[in-house]
């Protein structure tokens, strides 16, 4: 997870193994939000919203509206970043260790 704005008491946090929608975690105060980040041809909108207020979702949606660039921006980083790992993941998964042997030990 890693928070990307800090701002008004608000962290917006992108978890970078989350799937699409691009979404976002908006936490204040012990409430959570989460934000479909929309596009440019969309506005951001709530996904879920828990223990937050209806004032404090409302600025979390504005808040996430405003940083809307800057967060696709970060978002497709780390789909670019995982795309480009998962080869080499499936390759070391594809490559069993050699099994080690026990050694023999007196009276075995």
């Amino acid at each position: 997870m890693a928070t990307i704005v800090k701002e008004e008491g608000f962290e917006i946090r992108i978890y970078p193994n989350d799937h699409e929608p691009y979404n976002v975690h908006v936490f204040k105060a012990g409430g959570e939000a989460r934000i479909k980040i929309g596009s440019q041809d969309e506005d951001p909108d709530w996904i879920s919203v828990t223990n937050m207020s209806d004032k404090d979702a409302i600025k979390a949606l504005k808040l996430v509206a405003k940083h809307q660039d800057q967060l696709n921006q970060k978002w497709q980083e780390y789909d670019e970043q995982r795309n480009s790992s998962q080869p080499r993941i499936i390759e070391q998964i594809g490559k069993s260790p050699k099994p080690r042997r026990k050694k023999r030990t007196k009276g075995n």
